[in-house]
């Protein structure tokens, strides 16, 4: 089974030591690995070097805010949720980190039990959309699988049409001479009108085995018709 499906990432970055640690804390379960940054630069190379499934960031941060991690975190990881968290809240700063593409907005101090809520909910939405992805690929698998299916069932039954068409012009007893794939004019000139049907029963065998040589029918294909040949009404009747 593969575990690595049911892990998720989690990055919480914080200039306040204590902050980090009380998330740390309280969010490490199993499943679950965590990593830490101290500010948005670090958090930034940390990504880049093994990008993560949630990221919680404090808003106000040095060297580069949580404003500006979230819209590099757009840009370059778009499937990550982002969290903001900061200590001023303002509805413009709220707004403005909702409009950016934040999944959620919490303000400190915040309450242990909302905090463990919101990753709960943020990690199981993770994890549904991973299953959905895997869920579509199956199923566009499975219909590449079922389309392949249909054009060789199409194909056969083309072949097989071609054959039975192929058997219909041979059929001896009653052998129309002008389907054979010999030109019309050497027929007409090799087998004339005038010939009795001993003959042309004698002159059809004849061809039938120069086509064998030639390739253009199995040896299968040969006997058979040879023995339809053989037991058609015109034969018995000489």
């Amino acid at each position: 089974m593969d575990t690595s499906r049911k892990q998720i990432k989690i990055l919480i970055a914080d200039d306040e030591k204590a902050s980090r640690e009380v998330l740390v804390n309280l969010l490490q379960t199993d499943g679950r690995i965590i990593r830490t940054a101290a500010d948005g630069l670090q958090a930034q190379a940390i990504l880049e070097a093994d990008p993560c499934d949630l990221i919680l960031s404090d808003l106000n941060m040095p060297h580069m805010g949580g404003m500006e991690l979230l819209r590099f975190i757009r840009e370059q990881l778009p499937a990550a949720l982002v969290v903001i968290i900061t200590g001023y809240a303002t509805l413009e700063s709220t707004l403005s980190a909702i409009e950016a593409g934040a999944y959620d907005y919490i303000t400190k101090p915040f309450k242990l039990a909302e905090m463990e809520i919101l990753v709960r909910n943020a990690c199981d939405k993770i994890l549904l959309t991973r299953e959905r992805q895997s869920l579509s690929r199956s199923i566009g698998r499975k219909q590449e699988e079922i389309e392949g299916l249909e054009q060789r069932v199409t194909l056969l039954q083309n072949r097989l049409q071609q054959v039975e068409e192929r058997e219909g012009t041979l059929f001896l007893g009653n052998l129309n001479l002008h389907r054979l794939p010999i030109a019309k004019e050497s027929l007409a000139a090799r087998y004339g009108q005038e010939e009795s049907s001993a003959k042309k029963r004698a002159r059809l065998v004849s061809l039938l085995r120069e086509m064998r040589q030639r390739g253009e029918m199995s040896e299968a294909e040969l006997n058979r018709f040879l023995l339809r040949f053989d037991n058609s009404p015109s034969a018995s009747e000489e």
